[in-house]
Order: C-alpha cells, then structure tokens, then sequence
C-alpha cells in the first residue's frame, strides 16, 4: 500500500506554494474575516469558503489565517471535515454556552405521529451569565443608564412598578429591563419556523448583537404540547435572571441533584449582583393571540386591554369606533391581569410580577405595515388617482400616478429621505381593473411607509385644497400622525407628561378626523379610509406609551433578527428532519454569536453584502 502524503509533502506534489511568500503576521485578516462571516451567517458552505480563500492563497495573498483556511479539510481534500477544522483553528474558548437540550413533544412530519424530540435551547440566564464575562457586557446591557430609567419610570406613575418583586435594595442600579420577542419566518419554501428570542430594553447595537436566541421550532412539526414543554424551562430560566443567581432547584421545583449540570452553579449570582426582568413581550398580533393566548382580533372579544367587542349594535363599545369622545370602553388594569390572566400561557403564571399589560404594541404592524399608515397612505393614492371618482374620470389613473410620482421625487430630495420608494404602481394599493370594489391599502415596507408620509404630505400640501373639507381633513390626518411618529422618534425611552400629552392630543385628532372621512366615503359610495382593528390598537399603543416610548419595542430590528436566523437555519435544513432542525441550528449560532462579540470587525463585514445564494 503506498504511504499517504501528509503535510509539505502534499502541497509539493500538487504544486502548492510553489511561489512561498513570507506570511503576514497581526491583525485579522479582512478577508479571512469576510469569508468566516460569510459561513457563520449561512451565506456560504464552509468548503465554499475554503476554496476562496485558496484561490487568494494562489493570487498572491499571505495571510496566516487564510492559509489556515485554506488548509481545512486537507486542503479540500476531505470536504466532509472542512467545517471541523475551522472551528479547530478559529472557534477556540468559546464563551456562548452550549445550548440545553431540552425534551419536547412534537409531530413527526412524515409519519404524522406524535413523538418526543430534543431541541437547542439557549437559556436565558446562562447566556447572561456567559455575556456578564466579556469586557463589553456595560455596552450589550447599559448598566449605567439603569438608575435613571428606573427613576424616570417612577415618577411617571407606571403601575407595573408597584409591588413589584424586583423591588429589593439597590434595585435601580442593578435591575436590566429585558425584552422578550417572537415570530414565525419561512425558512424554505413552504416551510416555516417559530422565533423566540430576548435582549436589553436599551441596547443600541445592530441585531444580532442586541438580541439573542431562545429557541426556534419548525411550526409543521410543532404539536399542542411542543412550546408548554419548552417554555417551562424557559420560564424557570427568566424567573431565575429576575433574581440575578443561578437556579437551586429545577423547572419541577426539585432541588438540584448531583449531576446536574447546573448543580456546581446553583445559588451563585450570574454577573456581580446584576439581574434582568422581563419589561416587553414583543411581536405582532397574529403572535400575541396565537402563541400567547392572548383574545384574537377576530374574536367576540378582541382586545386584551379592554371589554371592546366586535358587535356593531353596542357603539360605545365597538372596537371600530375611534372616537374617543363617544367611546365607552373599560380599560383592563395591571393589578386585575395579575390576578386573573387572560392567558393560561406560562409567561404569565410562572414568572411574578409578569402580565399581559407587558405585551407591547409593536408599532411595526400596527402603524407601517399593514396598519394606519397603509390605510391612509392607500385612500389618500387612491383618491389621487381616482379623483373624480367611480366612472367619471377626466385623466387616466395612470397619468395621475406618473405626476404623483415624479412629485414624491421631488419631495424626497427636499426631506433629503434616505429610504425611499422605488416605484409606486397602481396594483401597491388597488386592484387596476376593479379599483372601486375593495377599499385600497398600501402594500410597501415598514421603512418605506415611515418614510412616505412626510413626502407624501409635502406633496399633498400642494396638490389638495383646504379650501374642500374633506381635502382639508385629509392633510390634518397626515400631518397629526406625522408629528406623532416625529414625537416618538426624537423623544427618549420613557416620555415626559408634556410630551405624552401632546401625543395623545395629536392621536385624538387624528382618529376623530380618520372618522369623519370613513363617514364622508360612506356618504359618497366610495371605498376609502377603512376602519380596521389596528386603528383600535393604536389608540392603546398612544395610551401605554406614557410609560415606555413605542420607538423602544418596534419589531424593525426584531424583523431583521429572525431573518438571519431564517438565513442560518435554510443554510443547515437540506437533508435534515424538521424535528431535528432546532438541535442543528442552536451550534450554528453559537459559532455565529460567539465570532460576532470577539472577532474584530466582523459586525461590519456583511453592513454592504446583500445577495441570496
């Protein structure tokens, strides 16, 4: 049997390094840097990665790293191992700690049986144990900002700070308000996954530096039991962050048995007194109602905040009348979600102080996506274009749209926007053939429809007459919920009484002004200005927002968050169970997290690479 070349021998028989430079010592290589970012984020196969770097080798490059790059898996040799040897080489003292393994029930989505399954779950308070130890933790968690927030929220009166159980000595200095995210993504084609995922309320980093991973489960393989199994550790896990030390006993109320592997830690403090509560669950309304339980929009009963119904006939109660004047609604307090949750879900029973009232609304989907801005945006298109109304056009919507349009340019470069529509068809907020027969809502990003309102005004300011009141009507809804956003973005995380107040005036208006052209549309057989649930959202998001800015729990970095993790687990799926998919992603995001918060520059390495492979 002939000997196997090994090492130099190897390289010198397939001519490597024929042309051997002195290599590079020091920093990071920029482009190893690119190239493991590249893997990390599920962007490119680990022998992809390889192989460019060893066609840089070939160019000329002579940077270590890259050369160990190139070397894995025996120069490409052995494919297979080319991912184990670069965690060898780069991957070394990784401080993320590895992902609990936890049992759950769920769907086998061949046989269609119920089954059990083990899922990655990173637990919240190892993670921040492990993140308590790297010398950026003040910046991932701004512990010098605690004092101040807690103070601030105080004198505003929140009642979620009464008789709360975080309330011990030295509280406000050393008490992390912590948020709590979910959603679903597709991952592939017809398949998608359910996100959980947590972070500093105040952290201003980009997110994935901000936000971390719970776990995530594809939803064809998630039976009635799957989340109840996974949030029970969860949850024993947050109870014990809101302490600030390591668990005693376990999500069973035991005490912790030798061999555990939280035995050697338990009663330990997790980061030098510090500790973390939940002050946020974020997410969309579909999230809310079908994950947490909370009343569906759909339902009798839509709102978990107060007795709204979606019967006509009571008025006062009627989710779809937004005049706050006539309303005659009874608002649900914190004291009474305490004692009775409208929600059996596990956040609410087994974490004290913890209730439904800390359900955010995401401003996302209540007011950009979707929502009143959509809404508005769309009637105030569809009136534009179809001035004169049903069958008694003068110009073509077509030609009307091309003026719009070449004036939304014009308004753009004045407001000097930075996010922008690309175009704008007649098909983004109406049916071109039958434009009349369903009222119009605007389908563009959330980015794009915070940015369109003011350009849109500017351009209204001049096209609309004051002198026609509903014309008139239309301008006061679009500068009144553009000086709402306006307030929000510049203000700070908790709002002053001036400030609120202001807010809520500005609000009121809008909704008493959205009503009367709802009603004007009514009267002129013209399907415009709809009223929805979301606009009866709005209104408590307008109203909650005297204790925490909305700008503080919009999805818009959550969204970005659960892509990249959409991104990382279609990286690993070909080939792999759903059921096994949450176990094989948990790794790959250790390795992801842990290069993220050590590796320098390697935050900034994918800011201007934007393509799908």
């Amino acid at each position: 049997m002939a000997k196997r070349l090994r090492g130099w021998k190897l390289d010198q028989a397939l001519n490597r390094g024929s042309e051997k430079k002195a290599l590079v010592k020091g920093k990071c290589s920029n482009l190893a840097t690119a190239l493991l970012s590249l893997w990390s984020h599920g962007k490119l196969a680990a022998s992809t990665c390889r192989w460019l770097a060893e066609q840089a080798i070939l160019d000329g490059a002579t940077h270590p790293e890259l050369h160990d790059l190139a070397k894995a898996g025996c120069h490409g040799q052995y494919p297979a191992n080319v991912q184990r040897d670069i965690c060898a080489r780069f991957i070394k003292d990784v401080f993320v700690p590895e992902p609990t393994m936890v049992t759950t029930r769920c769907i086998n989505t061949k046989s269609l049986k119920k089954e059990e399954e083990e899922a990655g779950v990173f637990l919240p308070h190892l993670m921040f144990a492990s993140l308590g130890t790297l010398p950026n933790f003040s910046q991932l968690f701004p512990v010098e900002y605690l004092e101040t927030f807690w103070t601030t929220l105080e004198k505003s009166g929140d009642p979620a700070l009464k008789d709360h159980p975080m309330k011990v000595k030295n509280w406000k200095k050393f008490t992390i308000p912590i948020f709590v995210h979910g959603d679903g993504v597709q991952y592939s084609q017809g398949n998608n996954l359910m996100v959980w995922s947590w972070g500093a309320l105040m952290a201003c980093f980009n997110s994935l530096q901000s936000k971390y991973l719970i776990c995530c489960w594809p939803k064809n393989a998630t039976s009635d039991q799957t989340w109840p199994d996974l949030l029970k550790e969860i949850t024993w896990s947050f109870a014990s962050l809101a302490k600030g030390f390591h668990p005693t006993h376990d999500s069973s109320g035991s005490p912790l048995k030798k061999g555990s592997p939280f035995f050697e830690m338990r009663g330990k403090p997790l980061r030098n007194g510090y500790k973390a509560v939940i002050w946020a669950i974020q997410g969309d309304a579909e999230w809310q109602a079908n994950s947490l339980g909370l009343p569906h929009w759909a339902s009798t009963h839509p709102c978990a905040e107060c007795d709204a119904t979606s019967d006509p006939c009571n008025k006062g109660k009627y989710f779809k009348n937004i005049e706050i004047d006539t309303q005659e609604f009874v608002k649900v307090t914190h004291d009474e979600t305490l004692a009775n949750p409208c929600s059996s879900n596990l956040l609410f029973h087994a974490i004290p102080g913890l209730s439904t009232k800390f359900c955010r609304g995401d401003a996302l989907h209540i007011m950009f996506v979707g929502g009143i801005h959509s809404h508005l945006l769309g009637s105030v298109c569809h009136y534009l274009c179809y001035y004169n109304g049903p069958g008694r056009q003068k110009k073509s919507p077509q030609e009307r749209l091309g003026v719009l349009w070449e004036s939304l340019q014009d308004a753009y470069k004045t407001l000097q926007s930075k996010t922008r529509l690309t175009n704008l068809r007649l098909s983004m907020f109406t049916d071109p053939k039958h434009p009349h027969s369903a009222y119009p809502t605007l389908n563009i990003k959330g980015s794009e429809s915070k940015h369109l309102l003011p350009a849109l005004l500017l351009v209204c300011q001049s096209m609309l007459n004051p002198g026609i009141f509903h014309e008139r009507c239309m301008l006061e809804c679009m500068e009144h919920l553009q000086k709402v956003v306006d307030i929000y973005d510049e203000e700070d995380i908790v709002l002053t009484i001036e400030k609120w107040t202001e807010v809520f005036t500005l609000a009121k208006g809008f909704l008493d002004t959205y009503s009367i052209l709802n009603q004007w549309g009514e009267e002129e057989e013209r399907l415009l200005f709809h009223k929805v649930y979301k606009f009866h959202s709005f209104q408590h998001l307008v109203e909650n927002s005297r204790y925490l800015n909305p700008k503080s729990t919009w999805c818009f970095s959550n969204e970005d968050f659960v892509g990249k993790i959409s991104c990382l687990t279609f990286s690993i799926s070909p080939g792999v169970a759903a059921k096994r998919l949450s176990a094989k992603v948990a790794p790959k995001y250790r390795i992801l997290l842990h290069l993220l918060l050590t590796r320098d520059n390697f935050e900034d390495t994918l800011q201007e690479f934007s393509f799908d492979l």
